[in-house]
Order: structure tokens, then sequence, then C-alpha cells
């Protein structure tokens, strides 16, 4: 596994999440090496797996776990709801360490996938919309929004995060990923790179936002990637 992420000023924090969470994770070693079979490939389009070829030659996936790591720090003996759960490796994770996992995912066929990738114990599978949530106030301790809200519109990404702020007990925690420029320029460019990113906010529209549902203790990590809130 990976030691450390030099360039992070938060390196003692991340430190520890990889050294609690990621490293000596048997669940964590099996996504790696996770093989998938050639059929699954039409279904999997977009959505990624950190134990792509890619991903191993540009050291995305110690990201793409390192988010998972804090989420699986805060989700410890919790109920987690994990919005947009695509493929399922990231519930998987969050399965060994959470009381529950309820996935909110409004693909079928990715749900479908995630069920024969995936051996969990405390997990379930919503066919819903994130805009939408079919569930009560309330009832979370944790929301997990990892590499979702730049695939929607500005006015249906206040949507996606006032749903998480009403599902979310008091005092509940929302962690997520995206990239948060820090100006409307440099968003925009990275928006026009992928055709599946609808608005990218930038660190201050995302603060606002957060702050406009009723978020507190908002935090958006030096890297500008993760972030995190308490309701």
């Amino acid at each position: 596994m990976f030691k450390n992420i030099k360039h992070y000023k938060e390196n003692s924090f991340f430190q520890h999440i990889l050294e609690t969470q990621i490293n000596t994770n048997a669940r964590v070693t099996q996504v790696l090496n996770l093989k998938i079979d050639k059929s699954l490939q039409k279904i999997i389009g977009e959505r990624d797996l950190p134990g792509e070829e890619k991903y191993k030659k540009n050291k995305w996936w110690e990201i793409m776990l390192l988010r998972y790591g804090i989420a699986m720090h805060y989700s410890k003996g919790k109920d987690v709801i994990e919005t947009c759960s695509g493929l399922g490796w990231g519930a998987y994770l969050l399965d060994g360490v959470a009381k529950s996992v309820t996935c909110i995912e409004i693909d079928t066929q990715a749900i479908d996938v995630a069920k024969k990738l995936w051996k969990t114990e405390h997990t379930i599978y919503i066919n819903n919309s994130v805009l939408k949530i079919n569930t009560k106030d309330n009832k979370f301790d944790v929301a997990i929004a990892m590499e979702s809200i730049e695939h929607f519109r500005m006015k249906d990404i206040e949507k996606y995060l006032g749903e998480i702020y009403r599902i979310l007990k008091p005092g509940g925690f929302l962690i997520g990923s995206s990239s948060f420029p820090n100006t409307r320029k440099e968003a925009n460019n990275l928006s026009e790179k992928n055709k599946f990113h609808l608005y990218i906010c930038t660190k201050q529209e995302m603060v606002m936002l957060l702050k406009k549902q009723g978020f507190k203790k908002i935090k958006i990590f030096q890297n500008r990637i993760f972030f995190m809130a308490r309701k």
C-alpha cells in the first residue's frame, strides 16, 4: 500500500487515515485486485475502479481510496447512506465498518453489477434519485457524496444537498469529493473536459451552497477535492 501523500498540508490526518483504515484493510486489497469481466465494461462506462491500470500509473488510485478512508473513519458503527453509489466498491469498504449502509443509485444496471461484484453484510441498494430520496428525515449519521455533485446542474446540486441535509441526523456528517477550483474560469475549463460533468462548483460556491442548506463546520481540504460538513 502507500505510505504518505507528501504534497498535502493535512499530512498527519491523512497519514492517520492510511494507517488505520487503508494500509492493512483486506477489503481495500480486494478492491485494488478486482478483475473485471469484459462483459461488464459497457455497463461500467465512465465509472471508475481504483484497480484500473490508468489509475495505477498516474497514482489516482491513492486519492480514490484515501477519500473513502476518511469516510470509513467517521462511519464506524454508524448508519450510513452512500449517494450515487455507482459500482459499489466504496459501499463495500464502508460495509466493513458501518452499522448499516444504504446505497442510493438511479442506474439499475449499476446496482446489479455492484451486487454481483461485492459480498456485503450490512448493505442495501435502493433504485432512487438523489434529488428526492425516499426515506424519512433525520435517519442517517453519515452521508457520502463521492464524485457526484459535478454530474448535476447548479439548481439540482442545491436539491441534492438539501435532500442530504434533510435525511441526516442533527450532528451528522456529509463527506464527499469533487473538484473545487478557485475561479469560475478554472471550473468551466474542467467541465469542458468531461461531457458527464454538468457543473463544477468553485470552492466559494460550494461553501455557499452548504451554508444555504444549513450545514456547519464546513471544510474543503487543501487539495480542493475532499470536503466535509456537519448538520
